[in-house]
């Protein structure tokens, strides 16, 4: 048995199964070792001799197996250059030595590795973790360090510096700080041991990968650093006078991950406002065209776009109506998206319409008098985010989530006739809609991936306006509308994300100014190329709930009764 992923609430590195003897397994290091209860770790300070030593209890969690890997004082007759981590690894080639040493300098080149290595089949975009920790037996200048690395079909996929010992502050080259060197190295002092800390990543290839994880020295061959790795967090108590090496440069902060959440809260809101734009202005589908047998149909196309942020989209739209009596109506209507020009870290899909239906009842067969009209609206659309990296420890991440949008109106309306020409319909409604992305994690892009919650958006809001039709020739007329929303109860939730690694994030208010009263205005025109054909066309503007945001759309379509 070898190296293994359990599945849970997280996909884990599992050493459960694993012995060192294992088909498949390399180990290099003579004091390599796996161990399920306490053990304990003693630091020398070899840079004073004779001080007194320092130990460490380092344990695993219960039911869980740890991996030790330690070269030990001496220059370990089993330690290799990088030759038997690259045939481990099935690679060739100095990419190591290139991630371990950018830069080139001659005292950060590493010198000997130890390692424990096997091979286990991985799945494309799937979150995988476990957790490490490290000991440092040796003292600055000498910046060993511990890695994790993946190679898939003779390529190096990842080498990922875990930890290193700081430099000599004489030194010009700083791991973790020079540019070039892995941002994200946790960086440490000299002797000591640290807490554990959670390790992520996904590969892009489903595949049977090579995993590495090991230690190395630079400018001797001595003191090697030690590296527990485990599936669970485990616990390093200090004993007597010993204390906890503390983490320098290791992850993002929690002041650049709020930032990059500030801005992702930002651009999602084009999300929310292109599934409010369409939802309202498609609450008005309607075919009323009939003939003999009391069928309509109509075909066009949508046309929106919002100024904050810049969003645009274009639809087709398919209406279906059906005369039931000389009072009553119902039909439904589909709107496609065709394309959807988001912000660049917003993915809209195109798949799933916005669907509904509707029925009207009219008092009088004229259609003068009071109008009774109920429509409703649902639409399903996976919404991609990709949090941009922000900051000098800022990572990009992205994640997947499904976006609902759901939205009913009932709306009362006296049209009456106003001198020859015109038809005045004042009108009253309520509409209540209700917006939710599901809560998902990060999936591609982020070491430490963010977990977010569900966020909501509930709004009741009453409508209040008049339309106008001026027949300009017994073929055209002009249509107007202008109308005032205004929200009687409205509650936006937080863009709310976490990471145990991290810290604690501040919740982001999704709208902290909601526009409670808005206006809307349209204009159109209609042309009956036959008694039973028309071409209509209507611009719309609406102010959206969020501060400052309106959309703009134009409508065209040909309607055709049967």
């Amino acid at each position: 048995m070898g190296l293994s992923f359990s599945a849970g609430a997280e996909t884990v590195l599992n050493f459960n199964n694993l012995t060192l003897t294992s088909s498949g397994v390399t180990s290099v290091g003579a004091e390599n070792e796996l161990f399920t209860t306490t053990k304990t770790v003693t630091i020398t300070d070899y840079q004073t001799f004779g001080q007194p030593t320092s130990s460490y209890a380092i344990t695993p969690q219960a039911g869980s197996t740890a991996a030790m890997i330690y070269l030990g004082y001496s220059s370990d007759s089993l330690a290799q250059g990088t030759g038997a981590l690259n045939s481990a690894l099935g690679i060739s080639g100095t990419e190591i030595i290139a991630a371990i040493n950018p830069n080139s300098n001659s005292q950060l080149t590493p010198t000997n590795f130890g390692f424990l290595s096997t091979t286990i089949n991985l799945i494309a975009n799937q979150n995988y973790s476990f957790y490490w920790a490290s000991a440092n037996s040796d003292y600055s200048p000498y910046s060993d360090g511990t890695f994790f690395a993946l190679s898939l079909g003779g390529q190096l996929k990842q080498f990922d510096i875990l930890s290193r010992l700081t430099t000599s502050a004489l030194d010009a080259t700083i791991p973790g700080t020079t540019a070039g060197y892995q941002a994200d190295t946790a960086i440490f002092q000299s002797y000591g041991a640290s807490d554990w800390v959670r390790k992520t990543f996904t590969v892009a290839a489903d595949g049977s990968y090579k995993v590495a994880a090991g230690v190395f020295n630079s400018r001797d061959t001595l003191l090697s650093p030690y590296l527990f790795v485990s599936d669970l967090e485990g616990d390093t108590a200090p004993i007597g006078f010993a204390t906890l090496l503390s983490f320098e440069n290791i992850g993002p902060s929690v002041e650049d991950t709020n930032a990059s959440l500030q801005r992702s809260a930002y651009q999602l809101r084009g999300a929310y406002n292109s599934q409010v734009a369409a939802s309202n202005l498609s609450l008005n589908h309607d075919c009323n065209l009939f003939d003999t047998k009391g069928l309509c149909i109509s075909a066009g196309g949508r046309y929106t776009t919002i100024d904050n942020p810049t969003t645009n989209t274009s639809a087709a739209v398919v209406s279906l109506g059906y005369k039931m009596n000389s009072n009553i109506r119902i039909g439904g209507f589909l709107d496609q998206n065709v394309n959807i020009q988001s912000p660049s870290s917003i993915n809209i899909a195109n798949k799933n319409p916005l669907m509904g239906l509707y029925a009207v009842w009219n008092k009088d067969t004229s259609g003068l008098g009071y109008q009774l009209r109920l429509a409703n609206t649902y639409q399903d659309k996976d919404v991609t985010t990709t949090r941009l990296a922000y900051g000098d420890s800022g990572e990009a991440g992205s994640g997947t989530a499904k976006l609902n949008s759901q939205s009913y109106l009932a709306e009362l309306s006296y049209a009456f006739q106003y001198q020859d020409k015109t038809l005045v319909r004042p009108y009253f409604g309520l509409r209540h809609t209700k917006l939710k992305r599901d809560g998902y994690s990060e999936s591609s892009g982020a070491e430490y991936a963010l977990t977010y919650e569900a966020l909501n958006d509930r709004s009741t809001t009453a409508l209040m306006g008049a339309r106008l039709n001026y027949q300009v020739t017994p073929k055209t007329t002009l249509t107007g509308n202008l109308g005032i929303e205004q929200d009687l109860h409205h509650k936006v939730g937080n863009l709310t994300a976490s990471n145990f690694d991290i810290g604690d994030l501040t919740p982001i208010a999704f709208n902290s100014n909601i526009k409670r009263t808005r206006p809307v205005a349209s204009v159109g025109a209609f042309y009956d190329v036959t008694k039973a054909q028309r071409l209509s066309g209507t611009v719309t503007y609406q102010q959206l709930p969020f501060q400052s945001t309106g959309a703009t759309s134009l409508y065209v379509n040909y309607m055709i009764g049967f």
